[in-house]
């Protein structure tokens, strides 16, 4: 008898065991939605292209937007951010990206050289930084702030540095990240415009 109640506690402590073994205790992982802007590059008509190679370096970033993390702003000196909503890609890449392709898209200038290629006739650099990249929630709507200041080098013609910041907020339809994107996006296609248009004018004074 007493072999019998040993050999079933043997038992029922190895069915315990087993389950034990099979259960996975790792937390699930996140589930995190990963966005970017997207818009038509701007297309010029009737303006003559400009003998001009222009350089295109690496914008620089705010310490505060420098992360993939999408930033919110509700109150003044406070930033925060999103658990489970990023950029695909660092804010500062991405622009650069989008101000270069723009810049080559318009066919207003002899070239566009962009970060990482090499061109030894460059006739203008430029550089920027990004100060604001960010949701503003306000009580009855949203915003998505952004804000670029630029700096325009001649290589050798002796022209006077161009500079300029440039800002713009655009309103989210729905308070939500996708909202922000599209937002951000609208801001972007106009200050890369803009940016663009300063461009051809100061390279033809």
């Amino acid at each position: 008898m007493f072999n019998r109640k040993n050999i079933l506690l043997c038992l029922v402590i190895f069915l315990l065991f087993s389950t034990y073994s099979c259960l996975d205790f790792k937390q699930p992982n996140p589930d995190i939605r990963y966005y970017t802007l997207e818009y038509g590059s701007p297309e010029y008509t009737g303006k003559a292209q400009r003998p001009y190679i222009i350089k295109l370096e690496n914008f620089k970033i705010s310490p505060v937007y420098d992360t993939t993390n999408i930033i919110y702003r509700k109150e003044a000196y406070e930033r925060d951010s999103y658990t489970y909503y990023r950029w695909r890609v660092n804010p500062s890449d991405l622009v650069t990206y989008l101000v270069g392709r723009d810049l080559k898209s318009s066919g207003l200038f002899k070239g566009v050289v962009l970060p990482g290629e090499r061109n030894r006739d460059t006739s203008f650099r430029v550089e920027g930084i990004i100060d604001e990249f960010y949701e503003l929630d306000g009580t009855r709507e949203w915003n998505g702030v952004l804000s670029i200041s630029i700096s325009v080098t001649p290589e050798e013609n002796g022209k006077n540095v161009f500079q300029k910041t440039y800002k713009a907020a655009e309103k989210c339809e729905k308070k939500n990240p996708a909202s922000l994107a599209e937002a951000l996006s609208k801001a972007m296609e106009k200050i890369s415009s803009e940016i663009t248009e300063d461009l051809y004018d100061y390279t033809g004074e």
